[in-house]
């Protein structure tokens, strides 16, 4: 839309389709000011500017290796569940609902992943959203979701939302072992990358270092 490279003669679709864009990307971009600037420069409908304005200020309080948002969400028992008190565990969040087919898609791959990796300190946490009780509480039931299922009010529901720039499901969040963002748009479980990147984060934070084996032959 930028470099008009369809020749979109009509200055408010072009606005539109540049706006649809960048708020739909903002979060996923490994260059946020750069973007940012750009759509600034580019803008000229305040309403959008407002907008991706306000999207990039929250995304820039949000930075990897700021402290993450807490909450506290029951979990199917009616416990309460802090992100406070995971605090020296690696935590994988995802954010999820009932009525989200890829959501969904995604259950069997983490239960497959929680197995692989269970030896480790690493937290799956399942939080759903937009969805009602009842269907949740049956869902996890009959699909055996693994992990820490927790469910959020309509309440906490926005406030995850503004905390954590929801803007679509799944989404998925990984929280390092000092309660800090380590990345705030993570791989989903069914990425064969995630498990790679989550033990790289155990070795990371633990201070793991490399075993090298070398025979007695080398040493002579």
């Amino acid at each position: 839309v930028l470099n008009d490279e369809y020749i979109l003669t009509n200055r408010k679709l072009k606005e539109e389709i540049a706006h649809k864009t960048v708020s739909l990307t903002i979060d996923k971009t490994n260059n946020l000011d750069k973007l940012f600037e750009t759509y600034k420069t580019f803008a000229r409908d305040s309403i959008y500017l407002i907008d991706i304005t306000h999207k990039y200020t929250r995304l820039k309080g949000t930075p990897k290796g700021a402290i993450a948002p807490n909450f506290s969400i029951p979990n199917e028992n009616g416990e309460f569940i802090s992100l406070e008190k995971l605090k020296g565990n690696v935590v994988y969040i995802d954010f999820w609902a009932t009525w989200c087919k890829p959501c969904l898609n995604e259950i069997n791959p983490s239960k497959e992943l929680q197995k692989k990796l269970a030896k480790y300190d690493i937290t799956f946490l399942n939080i759903c959203i937009e969805s009602k009780f009842d269907t949740w509480n049956s869902l996890i039931s009959a699909k055996n979701i693994k992990g820490i299922n927790l469910f959020a009010d309509n309440k906490t529901e926005q406030k995850l939302k503004e905390d954590y720039f929801i803007q679509g499901l799944p989404r998925y969040v990984i929280i390092d072992k000092n309660g800090k963002i380590f990345d705030f748009n993570a791989k989903k479980p069914s990425d064969y990358e995630l498990e790679d990147e989550l033990l790289k984060i155990i070795r990371y934070t633990y201070g793991y270092k490399k075993i090298y084996i070398v025979s007695f032959k080398d040493l002579m």
